[in-house]
């Protein structure tokens, strides 16, 4: 998904709403994943090309894996809850 196909689609969901919050995962220094560790706010007041500007930047950040709101990042968390997440209620239980 291209930074422009993800600002739209962003913008799409986010209705009405001036602005929107893209999360994003990346996996660390110690080889963990950490799914929505990091946001970018974003104003669709804002200038776009500085918007499109921040999200390669981040992009370009050693251990980016994928935006959540990406078709990548949708499959990954759909996965990866599937996988743990009746393991997980069973740690709350």
């Amino acid at each position: 998904m291209t930074t422009r196909e993800l600002y739209f689609k962003v913008k799409y969901l986010a209705d009405d709403n001036p602005c929107a919050c893209l999360g994003y995962s990346f996996e660390d220094e110690n080889g963990m994943i950490r799914v929505s560790g990091g946001s970018l706010f974003i104003s669709f007041h804002d200038d776009m090309k500085k918007t499109f500007e921040e999200i390669d930047n981040i992009e370009k950040t050693p251990g980016f894996m994928f935006w959540n709101n990406s078709e990548e990042g949708e499959k990954f968390l759909e996965n990866f809850f599937r996988k743990y997440g009746k393991q997980l209620i069973k740690l709350w239980i």
